[in-house]
């Protein structure tokens, strides 16, 4: 355990849980992947220090928002501000509980041991695209962004022939390991961590896609105010330390 979430739990967090119910209470979030990394840390401190449980549900902000907009109930919902923003004008969650929790910049993996594209540059990212045998996008919010970068970079027509698309039941970055493509590219914080993936470095900054990711209470919450206390603590500056080790930047 990292000696940041130690100091998160030895500090108590009387103020941060303050807001919370006396009881233990479970909690249950629904969030977007980009945080999966980072908050399967942080859950285990929370819960160490508060005494309460989170039961977890991973997804794509897409996906999550067809759920909770369908009907699905949970006590927190962490995905995009664009996603949170919707499901609050369906009246899914409270308007007055949005928080944003991290900010998540596209980054670029390539199969470990393989030279790291150079990405000093756009001029330099449109190089190492255009010498790719093949390229992995994102499913998730930024692959729209990201054809777009290829559409005022030119190379629109060229960035299409050479994508390849994970089959059914691969994951996002299985073709980059098996070398038939060279490039992923995909929030940060659902690379750093993947085995056989040696993570190259966020886009240059003329070319980078930032997603903000929030948290909404759901306005049918069991938990409520043990919901508002998890939000808390995962903005605290201890756990803002473990957002960035796992290529997030706070709120």
């Amino acid at each position: 355990m990292s000696s940041a979430i130690q100091r998160i739990g030895a500090i108590g967090l009387a103020a941060v849980l303050s807001a919370g119910a006396a009881d233990a209470a479970e909690i249950k979030l629904v969030a977007s992947n980009a945080v999966k990394e980072a908050y399967g840390q942080l859950l285990p401190a929370f819960e160490k220090s508060s005494g309460n449980t989170v039961t977890v549900s991973w997804g794509g902000t897409a996906d999550i928002m067809k759920r909770i907009g369908g009907g699905e109930i949970a006590d927190v919902v962490i995905i995009t501000d664009a996603g949170i923003e919707n499901l609050t004008k369906q009246g899914k969650l409270v308007a007055a509980g949005r928080t944003t929790v991290a900010k998540s910049a596209v980054g670029v993996g390539v199969r470990e041991g393989a030279p790291k594209p150079d990405l000093s540059s756009a001029d330099a990212l449109k190089k190492s695209l255009l010498g790719a045998k093949g390229i992995v996008l994102t499913p998730g919010p930024s692959n729209p962004y990201l054809h777009e970068l290829f559409g005022t970079m030119g190379i629109a027509s060229e960035m299409h022939a050479k994508e390849i698309k994970p089959a059914a039941g691969q994951q996002l970055t299985d073709p980059v390991i098996a070398g038939t493509a060279d490039i992923v590219l995909s929030q940060a914080s659902e690379l750093i961590a993947v085995k056989g993936i040696a993570y190259a470095g966020a886009l240059p900054q003329a070319a980078q896609i930032v997603l903000t990711y929030q948290s909404g209470i759901h306005t049918a919450a069991p938990q409520p105010d043990a919901a508002k206390a998890l939000v808390k603590f995962l903005t605290t500056p201890d756990a803002v330390k473990v957002l960035k080790q796992n290529g997030l930047e706070p709120g």
